[in-house]
């Protein structure tokens, strides 16, 4: 059975210095005059189990409890209850349990259980173990076994529930349903929640498969446009590279007609200036001639007959060099019909060149375009990527909301646990 050891009382009440109150074994009464401070010992008492309540400490407020006088006076108060502890009622691994209590004047109140500081909450638990509580029959006070007689049978019943335990248990029964209902109510949420992430992650991972399904496709688009582009860039080339020698080739022949043309024109030259001189060699050979025949007839009369065998010869003569002055006009003639052709045949090469130039300009500017076209399907392919990271880090910081509600929910399934135990073990407790 837990029971008081001693209590220790510093600046409370009318108690300034230290004072220690042995209660040994056949303790059982303190008797002294009026105002000696017998009632201002169970006051201590009631304040060290964490009485809030200026009215049942018999003060108009919490700093009439610290001790006044004429000199200096307490900073503030303190009372320290040591409790027997042997049989381990008290759920504290020690023969001795020290609950103390300080009340300064700035307010401030502390609460120590063995030196270590906790809560007011925390050491009224620890106390109701042994069903010691400020405001159960523990302690009580004056004229309370007079009320006891005039309280109704209902109000008696309760009191008695108290003094038993049972009213502790109903107490702590029905906060421990109310934190199964918040716990339960916490699942609930964490499930809601862990449904709505799941949901979420299910729309993104589709999302995400329709994003990838969708870069797989336009890779594939982009690879094929690529291929085909670079097919396309190659045929180009290729083509460019025979239009080229195509062009060298044309450039070549117009050379040579050229050279051809020249030669054609010296050639002509050279026969228009040999008809000349052969024009003026037959007339100059003709009138020669002609002057020889004259002198030869004014000198020989006597042969007539070898002079017009003479005059015909010279007729023939005349005749075969005019047929041969007539060939030499017509084959110039031919020769400048020839050179017609040719002259075509360069405007037309020139023509050719021209346009030849002009489709390799074009190939150029169509080279240019794809190219442009292949850096923009890559930076879309970038921007598609960048975009696909974005997606994955969103799912991976769900991922992690998820694992975390998923640890709250199974923290909130612990203490759903231990708090239907606990009930369990109050209820076992109660039919006992």
């Amino acid at each position: 059975m837990v029971f008081i050891k001693r209590i220790d009382l510093r600046g409370f009440k009318t108690f300034n210095k230290k004072v220690s109150v042995n209660l040994d074994t056949g303790f059982t009464v303190i008797t002294g005059p009026n105002g000696s401070g017998k009632s201002n010992i169970l006051d201590a008492l009631k304040f060290a189990l964490g009485e809030l309540s200026p009215r049942e400490l018999r003060g108009r407020s919490l700093s009439d409890l610290v001790h006044k006088s004429q000199g200096e006076g307490a900073r503030s108060a303190y009372v320290a209850v040591q409790f027997d502890n042997s049989d381990r009622k008290l759920p504290v691994d020690s023969d001795l349990v020290t609950i103390s209590r300080e009340f300064s004047k700035g307010g401030e109140g502390i609460y120590r259980l063995n030196g270590r500081r906790l809560s007011r909450k925390q050491v009224q638990d620890v106390m109701s173990s042994a069903d010691i509580q400020v405001t159960g029959f523990n302690l009580i006070s004056q004229h309370a076994v007079t009320r006891l007689a005039e309280i109704s049978t209902e109000e008696r019943r309760k009191i008695l529930e108290s003094l038993i335990g049972i009213g502790t248990f109903e107490t702590k029964k029905a906060e421990a349903r109310v934190q199964l209902q918040e716990a339960d109510l916490n699942l609930k949420v964490a499930a809601a929640r862990v449904d709505e992430v799941r949901q979420r992650i299910e729309q993104l991972e589709r999302e995400r498969n329709d994003l990838l399904r969708s870069n797989l496709l336009k890779t594939e688009i982009n690879s094929q446009q690529a291929r085909i582009l670079s097919a396309q860039i190659l045929a180009l080339e290729n083509r460019h590279q025979e239009m080229s020698q195509t062009l060298e080739h044309e450039q070549i022949k117009l050379d040579q007609v050229r050279h051809e043309r020249e030669d054609l024109l010296q050639q002509r030259a050279k026969i228009e200036q040999d008809r000349r001189s052969f024009e003026e060699k037959t007339v100059t050979q003709g009138n020669q001639e002609l002057f020889d025949l004259e002198r030869r007839i004014a000198e020989a009369s006597k042969g007539i007959v070898e002079a017009k065998s003479a005059a015909e010869t010279a007729k023939n003569l005349v005749a075969t060099r005019t047929k041969q002055r007539e060939a030499f006009t017509k084959q110039a003639e031919e020769m400048e019909t020839s050179i017609k052709p040719l002259a075509s045949s360069i405007k037309s090469l020139q023509s050719h060149k021209k346009i030849l130039e002009e489709k390799l300009e074009d190939s150029i500017s169509k080279v240019e375009k794809i190219s442009q076209k292949l850096t923009a399907a890559r930076s879309s392919i970038d921007s598609d990527a960048k975009k696909l990271r974005e997606v994955q880090d969103e799912i991976d910081g769900l991922g992690k909301e998820l694992s975390n509600l998923t640890a709250q929910s199974k923290g909130s399934s612990t203490k759903l646990d231990l708090t239907a135990s606990h009930l369990q073990t109050l209820e076992a407790r109660q039919k006992e």
